[in-house]
């Protein structure tokens, strides 16, 4: 999970940091460790069909940048972004948090 979570982090990095927009650049360097984190949580619940579908996502937004296509690069990544939030979601939901953590 944790190689995964990594891969799946570095893979939006590489994204801005190609695009040389100091901005963006600038906002991942502050969400990095949040975003890690949560990224983590979330790999952990995931099944093995749940991280290959991950794995097409990205296929599908790097193939649609490569293609010069940003339209098409957008969707993929407004689809990424909302399976990320719904994984993060479910791994919230997984966790008791009634209970104190010790």
């Amino acid at each position: 999970a944790e190689a995964i979570s990594q891969a799946d982090i570095s893979f939006p990095d590489t994204i801005v940091r190609a695009s040389h927009h100091r901005f963006l650049q600038g906002i991942m360097r502050y969400l990095h460790d949040c975003l890690a984190r949560a990224r983590l949580l979330a790999m952990k619940t995931t099944t093995r069909d749940e991280r290959l579908r991950i794995q097409r996502q990205h296929k599908a937004i790097y193939t649609a940048i490569a293609q010069h296509e940003p339209d098409a690069a957008q969707e993929a990544m407004r689809i990424h972004m909302k399976q990320h939030e719904k994984d993060l979601k479910n791994a919230l939901l997984s966790l008791n948090l009634s209970k104190p953590q010790t």
